[in-house]
């Protein structure tokens, strides 16, 4: 028996057990769960390993109020664990002028956040990255956003966990089903496992990600809620181009739309990542082909996409990520799009990077994209974290604090 189960061996899972280790007494014990052989194997460790510094996201919502401490925090951890974290800063570089309203606000909103955040001129960006380039005279520039190698990370702090008896991390280890989570009197939750064995655990907590809401569903949690997969997809230089390229380079991203534009990334160890274009992703796991193809989740999804097109209010949305952001899926025009606030030897990219699925929810009634992390502790003795989509990684630690405070604010733990 454990007193808390964790399903999910990605950024919110590890950090969330690390949280909790610290809150609760020494003896207590954690399990997490993780179905795949190795952690973060999903969104953790397909993301752009960017740590975002959070002038992106309403001053309400828990990203604004996770985002600037959890880059702080990663940045501590990189330094106090010897991890090798690239601290190089972003530009915001708007296209047109139509863009330039919107950096304006952007940077406001930065500001109203607690981000630390300048507006300079193009020729101080051009001291920074000498082949920066864009529309008008000024550009946003992020000092404290940096990139880590967001996998490494995960390994580390499961390393850090697993110095803890009363810790254990199981990966290669699903359940039977997503409805094999029975309530039993007691307060026991009794979970039918892959692996034959059957686990009780007093508190269960579903950080799934890709996965996270059929398991909520099958709880009969976030019910309201369907799939709106995104798959993003990269290019990567062919060779080390950190001599050339200094810092992130994003475009003024499309206002309301959860993408953030086409941008180019330094990657810790000095190649450069040019994405993501958006495409649809028809499985929850489907990166390329038809790999891992589910087709009741493809016709789930399918079906969303289509109501959205001939949805009034989400229509416009749709349209421009059909027009705008999926005829760039080849890595000529993703080179091409970056080339407008980037100088670059395009022929440097011949190849892809394994993309990410950005898995994002919709509300079934209105078809709005949630723009926001969810918390739903509907169920006794559960926890269902939902679209813990960017900046997830970057807010994770702050986050596993704040679940587990509030868990023992209401005498849950």
């Amino acid at each position: 028996m454990t007193d808390i189960l964790i399903v999910g061996g990605g950024a919110v899972g590890i950090t969330i057990a690390r949280s909790l280790s610290r809150a609760l007494p020494p003896s207590a014990k954690i399990t997490l769960l993780e179905k795949e052989p190795t952690l973060s194997e999903h969104t953790s460790g397909r993301n752009s390993g960017v740590l975002h510094a959070g002038f992106y996201y309403s001053s309400e919502s828990m990203k604004a109020q996770f985002c600037r401490v959890g880059c702080q925090m990663w940045t501590e951890y990189c330094e106090e664990r010897g991890l090798p974290i690239r601290k190089c800063g972003k530009l915001v570089v708007p296209k047109n002028e139509i863009e330039i309203e919107y950096m304006h606000d952007l940077y406001k909103q930065g500001l109203k956040n607690g981000v630390k955040l300048e507006m300079i001129t193009a020729e101080e960006a051009r001291k920074i990255d000498p082949m920066v380039k864009g529309y008008g005279k000024e550009f946003i520039w992020s000092p404290t956003t940096s990139v880590v190698n967001s996998k490494a990370l995960v390994k580390q702090m499961a390393e850090d966990l697993s110095q803890n008896p009363n810790i254990e991390i199981k990966t290669g280890v699903s359940f039977i089903s997503d409805k094999s989570i029975l309530s039993h009197t007691g307060g026991l939750h009794s979970i039918a496992l892959s692996s034959g064995d059957t686990l009780q655990a007093k508190y269960f907590i579903n950080a799934a990600g890709q996965q996270s809401l059929s398991l909520a569903h099958a709880q009969g949690i976030g019910l309201d809620f369907d799939f709106f997969p995104l798959k993003g997809i990269y290019t990567i230089s062919d060779q080390k181009l950190d001599h050339i390229y200094k810092t992130l380079v994003y475009p003024v991203p499309i206002r309301g739309a959860p993408f953030l534009g086409v941008h180019s990334t330094l990657t810790v160890d000095g190649y450069v990542k040019m994405g993501p274009t958006v495409a649809p992703a028809f499985s929850l796991e489907n990166y390329s082909g038809l790999e891992n193809l589910r087709w009741g989740e493809v016709a789930n999804i399918m079906g969303n996409y289509t109501r959205m097109l001939f949805n009034g209010e989400q229509r416009k949305l749709i349209w421009a990520f059909i027009t705008q952001e999926m005829p760039k899926m080849s890595i000529g025009k993703i080179t091409r799009d970056v080339s407008q606030i980037h100088k670059m030897n395009r022929s440097d990219f011949t190849r892809f990077y394994r993309p990410g699925i950005r898995a994002q929810l919709v509300h079934k009634n209105t078809l709005k994209l949630h723009n926001d992390f969810i918390l739903d502790f509907s169920n006794k003795g559960q926890l269902h974290v939902l679209n813990l989509v960017s900046p997830g990684f970057t807010c994770s630690l702050p986050f596993a604090d704040h679940i587990a405070k509030e868990m023992q604010v209401q005498g849950l733990i």
